[in-house]
């Protein structure tokens, strides 16, 4: 619901996909621009205030890719 602008690696990775699935939604991306703890607090912070929380066994991330390579 409502205007998505992307930011991070992943729009740059997968654009086609991501336009797709977000259709008129889907305002623009950043691929260089990360997003900072200081963003993710004043997006999470109005769900906050309503109580709209998870214990943190209950949080799990969530990733654009479904594998992940590592060293």
């Amino acid at each position: 619901e409502g205007e998505w602008f992307g930011a991070g690696s992943g729009w740059n990775t997968y654009p086609d996909e991501l336009k797709a699935k977000l259709g008129a939604y889907f305002i623009g991306a950043e691929g260089k621009a990360l997003p900072s703890a200081k963003d993710i607090i004043q997006l999470a912070k109005p769900a906050f205030l309503e109580g709209k929380v998870l214990s943190v066994e209950e949080a799990m991330p969530v990733y654009l890719r479904d594998k992940v390579v590592g060293n």
